[in-house]
């Protein structure tokens, strides 16, 4: 079995360097795009068809690995390559920017909180196992998991479940991220509804299709995730926040304008009656104490970003944040820049 998944054939790879659009592709093209012209609210059906296909497959994955054999293939402490791993990672956490058209969509009753860290912790979880469990039972899977899970020699249920997850899951969640580039594009003013359209549905079905061959898919998501994802996701709402709240070092001006329209000035207020971190900046490691009462880092809202008992460490934790991700962020684009310029250079694509 072992040897069988050791040959899984890999479609559009670099012995095949033609440009091809397949017919599967314009297959989804067809049945995908009208649901990207929904609303989300119409959209709430296909989602949730969506996240209890996850559920299950993401079941049945698991009970195979299991069978596969958790002990095929050791896995050792340190990887050889991390070009892939910080990118591929923030892309799959990036959902900070669908959050704003969630809540203006979702019923009342709904908890904010309570929805973002348990799908955060559950997905979490869910890689977790998938990725421990899937490379133990795999001693060589290729890149894309599931062609391994669609080869022939897994059971029958499996290659099923491979195929109904890159469509139910995969596929449907197309829809979700269209329709939300659409409103951030019209509620942005960047451009009128036609071409809202043409920039969140016609344009990436228009050229997604260059990237199938050779590995370019992947090097996409890992350089989108370094160098636009994870900015946008994760470190502009964090320096954001800390440029509302006045602290030293992370007040930028050109973000200003963005978090005083987000105030309420009934909390917000000037003067002598402003929170202390208006009157005076607080530097970013400051931890809040009990003399903090009026401090807005420290006071409940609509979405808490640490537990209660964490709201004191709000600024250094979040300064923390900042820096790691900066960090990490910066290593792997050296890591894929040094891959890419070693690959050019040292096997002699480019001469010099």
């Amino acid at each position: 079995t072992q040897a069988c998944h050791a040959h899984t054939p890999q479609p559009f790879n670099s012995a095949s360097p033609r440009l091809i659009i397949s017919l599967g592709y314009l297959l989804l093209g067809v049945m995908l795009i009208p649901f990207s012209t929904m609303t989300l609210e119409e959209n709430v059906l296909i989602q949730k068809i969506s996240f209890f296909t996850l559920v299950i497959i993401t079941f049945e994955f698991l009970w195979q690995f299991s069978e596969q054999g958790l002990d095929n293939h050791p896995l050792p402490a340190f990887g050889g390559s991390y070009s892939h791993v910080v990118g591929s990672i923030i892309f799959n956490y990036a959902f900070a920017c669908f959050i704003p058209s969630w809540v203006n969509e979702k019923k009342p009753d709904v908890s904010i909180n309570l929805s973002v860290w348990v799908s955060t912790i559950a997905s979490t979880v869910g890689y977790i196992l998938i990725g421990i469990m899937g490379a133990s039972a795999y001693a060589r899977a290729p890149g894309n998991f599931l062609s391994a899970a669609a080869n022939q020699c897994s059971p029958s249920i499996t290659r099923i479940s491979a195929f109904v997850f890159a469509f139910g899951m995969i596929g449907l969640g197309i829809p979700f991220n269209s329709i939300v580039t659409r409103y951030s594009l019209q509620v942005g003013k960047a451009c009128g509804p036609r071409w809202a359209i043409f920039w969140s549905v016609a344009f990436p079905w228009g050229v997604s299709w260059l990237f199938y061959g050779d590995g370019m898919l992947g090097e996409l998501v890992s350089w989108t995730g370094d160098l636009d994802v994870g900015p946008l996701n994760f470190l502009l709402p964090l320096l954001a926040t800390l440029t509302s709240l006045g602290v030293v070092g992370f007040s930028i001006n050109w973000l200003r304008p963005s978090v005083t329209a987000l105030r309420d000035d009934s909390v917000f207020s000037t003067g002598e009656a402003a929170p202390k971190h208006h009157r005076h900046l607080r530097h970013s490691m400051s931890i809040a104490s009990e003399a903090d009462g009026d401090d807005l880092a420290n006071e409940r809202t609509v979405v808490d970003p640490l537990p209660g008992g964490l709201n004191g460490f709000y600024r250094p934790i979040a300064t923390m944040t900042v820096v790691v991700l900066v960090s990490l962020m910066l290593l792997s684009i050296a890591s894929h820049s040094r891959r890419m310029l070693f690959s050019m250079f040292w096997k002699g694509d480019v001469t010099y």
